[in-house]
């Protein structure tokens, strides 16, 4: 199953996520926290077989005067981790979580980069 949160300002369901902040160590300490901070999971590990990243999408972001932000594109750095319980609760960012099946993520109200990343797991776990 794959974990998703339902995104507050985006109303999609998306991998949990977010941005790598200068106190994190590296990605995978970024991912961690970020779970943490959108979930409750603070239990994870890298998915054996899986240490590297699993997907990367690029994507334009519109200029947000408000912020003082110009268009710039966004990174997301796709890892994959295990989490050692199912008990999740919608933090930050986040207005609700739930596990889904992994053959009915392209029905679960995400888009495209997820279920890209999806599909890309799915391969790399057929023999």
């Amino acid at each position: 199953d794959l974990l998703l949160i339902h995104h507050g300002k985006l109303g999609l369901w998306l991998q949990p996520g977010g941005h790598v902040d200068p106190t994190d160590g590296d990605i995978v300490a970024a991912a961690r926290r970020e779970v943490a901070e959108e979930t409750g999971l603070v239990d994870l590990d890298l998915e054996p077989g899986f240490p590297d990243l699993l997907d990367v999408d690029i994507h334009d972001i519109p200029a947000n005067p408000r912020k003082g932000e110009g268009p710039h594109e966004h990174h997301d750095l796709r890892l994959l981790l295990r989490a050692r319980t199912r008990e999740v609760r919608a933090g930050s960012d986040a207005l609700d979580t739930r596990w889904v099946p992994l053959d009915q993520v392209r029905d679960a109200g995400t888009d495209d980069s997820v279920r890209r990343a999806v599909r890309k797991l799915l391969a790399r776990r057929t023999p």
